[in-house]
């Protein structure tokens, strides 16, 4: 095809073309969990740039929010979600959300991801903006866990293929239909046709485009651009979430300092020493993430500084190992001791709130 619209020249008649039932770029949680969900009389692939373990759903810490407390409710998790939107949410998306959390927790629970637990309940933790302890969490690694366990069950299913290192370059559109993706494979250097009635955009953010930012390499946006391309509208971009608490080094600027640390007590602290978020929010610390980043670059801006600093060692030492393993341990590395010393902390890029609005192409999902 010889279309502007496509990034390169290609000839469908004499490209290596295979078919799927159903094709899913993207491999962090929302791929992987697709692909769980899809009966296994479909044929799936799932289209990777790299290797199936990288992606930014392996890199979140704190947990997921689920209203499982016998004081909470989906109706409580709603409100606190549509205030700390500062009402710009899709009411409609965030009763899904509150509504379907707590079956969807069930369903990864049952292909074997251990949350952390209180007896023999799921352990509840508390982040911003929420009134209620609501995070369920895996020690600091929430997301490798729930990775780990879906992708160990995802290479069991026979109907699912895993194509890495392969890179979707454009969607295939033709009559206002999607008929399925332009890839290139890594491994044999070559670009090739994988066509499908189905295709499923998981694809991510773009957190790369940004200096500090907590995003992997892979976060480039270009699944979003190829979707514009084949006539998404896409809705929100402008709303990027930047993380408060990022750690703050010569040789680290995009390590997390999960806000679950602020959830068990951690206190931010200017670089005179004074806790400073009192002054801006009455929820103090676990204001939500907006406010609190805002609040950290006002402070900064007043002391003349780079970074502020996050306290949390007043907690007992072994409580802190066994809560936040990785966090303690990455702080080691860079000669910052959780248990004794304070955390230098800034705000960077962490997540994409926007992204794909309606799809004109059928089936572009």
């Amino acid at each position: 095809m010889n279309d502007l619209r496509y990034l390169i020249n290609f000839n469908s008649e004499e490209i290596e073309t295979e078919y799927h039932d159903v094709i899913i770029i993207g491999s962090g949680i929302a791929g992987v969990y697709t692909a769980l969900e899809i009966p296994e009389e479909f044929d799936v692939a799932i289209v990777t740039k790299e290797t199936i373990d990288i992606s930014n759903s392996v890199l979140a810490q704190g947990g997921i929010a689920v209203s499982l407390d016998k004081e909470d409710s989906p109706e409580l998790h709603f409100k606190d979600t549509i205030v700390a939107g500062a009402g710009l949410c899709d009411e409609e998306s965030v009763w899904v959300l509150v509504k379907e959390a707590a079956s969807n927790i069930e369903c990864i629970c049952k292909y074997g991801v251990n949350f952390d637990k209180k007896g023999d309940d799921l352990a509840l933790t508390r982040e911003g903006a929420h009134s209620k302890n609501r995070i369920i969490h895996a020690g600091d690694t929430t997301g490798k866990e729930v990775c780990d366990k879906l992708i160990a069950e995802v290479k069991t299913r026979k109907n699912v293929v895993i194509k890495e290192r392969v890179f979707a370059i454009d969607l295939i559109t033709e009559n206002n239909e999607c008929k399925g993706i332009l890839v290139y494979d890594e491994d044999t250097s070559a670009f090739k046709l994988y066509l499908s009635n189905f295709v499923i955009c998981a694809t991510g953010g773009f957190g790369q485009i940004y200096t500090n930012t907590t995003n992997p390499e892979v976060a480039t946006g270009d699944g979003i651009s190829l979707a514009y391309r084949a006539g998404a509208e896409l809705m929100d971009m402008e709303f990027i979430q930047f993380h408060p608490t990022v750690l703050y080094h010569p040789e680290n600027k995009t390590f997390l300092i999960s806000e679950a640390v602020r959830g068990e007590g951690a206190m931010l602290l200017n670089n005179k020493g004074q806790r400073f978020m009192p002054d801006y929010h009455e929820l103090r610390e676990l204001a939500p993430r907006d406010i609190v980043s805002r609040a950290i670059f006002a402070e900064m801006t007043k002391t003349d500084s780079t970074n502020v600093y996050l306290d949390i060692s007043f907690k007992d030492k072994e409580y802190l190992e066994n809560r936040f393993p990785n966090i303690l341990k990455t702080c080691l590395s860079y000669g910052i001791d959780i248990t004794k010393d304070t955390i230098p902390v800034s705000p960077a890029e962490h997540y994409c709130m926007g992204g794909y609005g309606r799809m004109y192409s059928e089936g572009l999902i």
